[in-house]
């Protein structure tokens, strides 16, 4: 919409089964990633603006990395998220931002056969992949998939999903299940 006076410049249509487009899109020079569960797949749409107006067009479609709501991280020209519909395939996927070709399907972490959900975090050059059954895996992402660098399992996660994404910040590591929030220590220089 433009914001003087409200005119729809542009629609895309990327309806899910439950009408929630729950994952936040991602934007980076111009073209805007956005993601649907149950094999809705990932796709990056480019905008292109000409004086007032303002169009859209599909650039590629990876029908893949189906992402519910654990969000979708861009790092070094890779997109790295959570995939609904490869749940026990190899999850957590990597894919070009520019080709939409996937690069690996990895494992390092599963999720509840029932929810299906992952979230992940980027911080000091490695992913904290957060499943909602509460396990976390610290991983570098190679080539081919994650090399686990460390492990977290939730000793009492509660009788909920943890679908919250996990915080880095100040060396320690906040992750919120059910009604609780658990702080770690992640800096080498522990107290």
């Amino acid at each position: 919409m433009r914001a003087s006076d409200g005119k729809l410049l542009w629609r895309f249509a990327h309806k899910v089964y439950t009408e929630q487009n729950i994952l936040t899109p991602l934007f980076h020079e111009g073209f805007l990633i956005i993601s649907g569960c149950v094999r809705k797949g990932t796709r990056s749409l480019q905008i292109q603006v000409s004086g007032e107006t303002c169009t859209v067009r599909e650039r590629w479609h990876n029908g893949m990395l189906d992402n519910k709501h654990g969000g979708i991280v861009l790092v070094d020209g890779k997109l790295y998220g959570y995939a609904e519909s490869q749940n026990r395939a190899g999850p957590w996927m990597c894919i070009d931002f520019k080709s939409g070709d996937t690069i690996f399907q990895s494992a390092p972490v599963e999720s509840s056969y029932k929810y299906k959900s992952g979230c992940l975090t980027y911080a000091d050059g490695l992913f904290y992949l957060y499943s909602d059954d509460g396990d976390v895996a610290l991983g570098k992402p190679t080539p081919t998939g994650f090399e686990v660098r460390g492990r977290l399992t939730l000793k009492d996660p509660g009788d909920r999903s943890t679908w919250a994404f996990p915080v880095v910040h100040d060396g320690r590591l906040y992750l919120r299940y059910g009604d609780k929030l658990g702080v770690y220590t992640v800096s080498g220089d522990a107290d």
